[in-house]
């Protein structure tokens, strides 16, 4: 049985990716929820996943599953 969430806002911040180790990789970003669950909401992508957010512009509305 698999336990998934998803959330759905506007992205409001696109970070760079940031080489923590040699093979370990994170990205964040924020969506604004408006007003769901406290607003902005911090997400990480890591490693190859970093690339994901490229297609992606300021303002966009998007969905985040986790």
């Amino acid at each position: 049985m698999s336990n998934s969430f998803s959330l759905a806002g506007r992205l409001c911040m696109i970070g760079e990716t940031q080489q923590k180790t040699e093979t370990f990789s994170v990205r964040e970003f924020v969506i604004d929820t408006e007003a769901q669950y406290g607003s902005l909401i911090k997400f990480q992508f890591s490693n190859d996943r970093c690339d994901l957010l490229d297609k992606y512009a300021l303002g966009a509305m998007v969905e985040v599953h986790f």
